[in-house]
């Protein structure tokens, strides 16, 4: 780069000898930004970081089940519409506990 190309390029007996100010300054000098403050968490958001884990627990455990129930073959010897409606119902409690996931996340980062 640039400051290399200064620093080793030769010194001419005209030019006074200065180091310029970019190869003084090092590459990393910018100022820092300070992360955003941390926000103290409302009591009803604490209640709810602390409920969130017993409710993926919980979603995480009617999922498995579901799925131990949706591995077997004769679950899909049943009646059609059952099978829709325990295969729609998998893929709301899904979607319920990456709901979750992301909000715990969301308040988890805000405590740290």
């Amino acid at each position: 780069g640039y400051t290399d190309w200064v620093r080793q390029r030769p010194v001419s007996v005209s030019e006074p000898s200065k180091k310029s100010a970019t190869a003084e300054r090092p590459l990393d000098s910018a100022p820092a930004k300070d992360p955003a403050p941390k926000v103290k968490l409302s009591f009803h958001e604490q209640r709810e970081l602390k409920t969130l884990s017993q409710t993926i627990d919980q979603l995480e455990a009617e999922i498995a089940t579901l799925e131990t129930a949706m591995l077997d073959p004769a679950f899909f010897t049943r009646d059609p519409a059952t099978v829709a409606a325990e295969t729609a119902h998998h893929q709301t409690l899904q979607a319920e506990l990456n709901r979750a996931f992301d909000r715990y996340v969301e308040l988890d980062s805000r405590t740290e």
